[in-house]
């Protein structure tokens, strides 16, 4: 249970570390961001609104997802630190866009990334431009937001039992 507890503790001090990056971000972007409350809206006005889950998908499935997400990982943690247990190392996944395009066949459909935080939305969200989506949000303060906002999300597994299952299997 402490160990719970330390996770989720080292999990906000990450939030609250990024919201500055994450302002700045999202003012020199020109991919739309939108909050929790209006991603919601989106999600329950329109069925045609989709919410892709960019986070690698240790996140995804140790943290938790807004429920109906479709996880498609933007980066791949590749679960090496350093000694010290800092420096996480991630790759990015070069097929982002293709992925995305083997579920959303339409690249006029309305997309909402749902990234770790808002400037990771917006590498996410322009790769997704970039390969011709026309329609693509970002969810501004990424997953710790949708969780501060009391959304909805599914939580499958024991974050510490599979962090560190997923941690020795480099």
């Amino acid at each position: 249970m402490k160990s719970i507890r330390i996770l989720v503790a080292l999990a906000m001090l990450l939030g609250t570390a990024v919201s500055f990056a994450d302002n700045h971000a999202a003012a020199g972007s020109d991919i739309p961001h939108i909050d929790a409350s209006t991603a919601a809206a989106m999600l329950a006005d329109d069925t045609q609104t989709l919410l892709i889950d960019a986070r690698p998908r240790a996140a995804y499935y140790y943290l938790g997802h807004p429920k109906n997400a479709f996880s498609i990982p933007a980066r791949f943690w590749l679960g090496r630190l350093n000694a010290d247990g800092t420096n996480y190392a991630f790759s990015g996944n070069r097929k982002f866009a293709e992925d995305v395009g083997t579920v959303v066949k339409q690249k006029d459909r309305h997309l909402i990334i749902v990234a770790s935080n808002t400037a990771a939305g917006i590498k996410a969200a322009q790769r997704l431009t970039s390969a011709g989506f026309t329609n693509v949000h970002n969810l501004k303060g990424g997953f710790p937001a949708w969780v501060e906002a009391g959304q909805p999300v599914i939580r499958k597994a024991n974050p510490v039992r599979i962090f560190f299952r997923a941690d020795t299997t480099d």
